[in-house]
């Protein structure tokens, strides 16, 4: 287990599904984000998909059945980490959360922020400040900076969109 964070992705890829976390396009690009390899993130997060399986396409994006999911949030069981960092707005949505980003919520007692998804197909991160968010959000959750007491926000722009 990593530094008691844990990365939330929807599912695997449709390309890819057996690759070790290190390999996978999304943990190379958070690790980009932060300017430390894949290799590095992966020694500071755990990494698990709600889903365990690819589920087809929908539109531009991927289907993610909210049945299956609500079924898979049901059954997951959040203890061994401190943090959980939710990818995308559909897996807090299975859990019941909101799906504000950078806004730390309780699951069980497990504190928990949801991160924009990282897909090419999310316009979110065509903004620059947003990138910038998302920059300080990761850099600070990975020094195990806390958000400041009381508001449960982190202090920088482009949050909850």
């Amino acid at each position: 287990m990593g530094d008691e964070i844990l990365v939330m992705g929807q599912a695997p890829g449709r390309t890819h599904p057996d690759v070790t976390p290190q390999q996978r396009r999304v943990v190379k690009f958070l690790a980009d984000l932060v300017g430390i390899t894949p290799v590095e993130f992966c020694e500071r997060c755990d990494f698990v998909n709600l889903l365990s399986c690819y589920h087809g396409k929908a539109g531009k994006g991927d289907c993610f059945p909210p049945d299956v999911a609500r079924a898979a949030a049901s059954i997951f069981d959040p203890s061994p980490w401190s943090t959980i960092v939710m990818l995308g707005k559909n897996v807090p949505a299975a859990f019941g959360l909101r799906r504000d980003y950078f806004i730390w919520q309780m699951l069980s007692e497990t504190r928990v922020a949801v991160f924009p998804h990282p897909s090419g197909v999310n316009r979110w991160w065509n903004d620059a400040s947003n990138k910038r968010s998302a920059v300080i959000f990761l850099r600070s959750l990975l020094a195990a900076d806390p958000p400041p007491d009381g508001t449960g926000r982190h202090p920088w722009p482009g949050t909850g969109r």
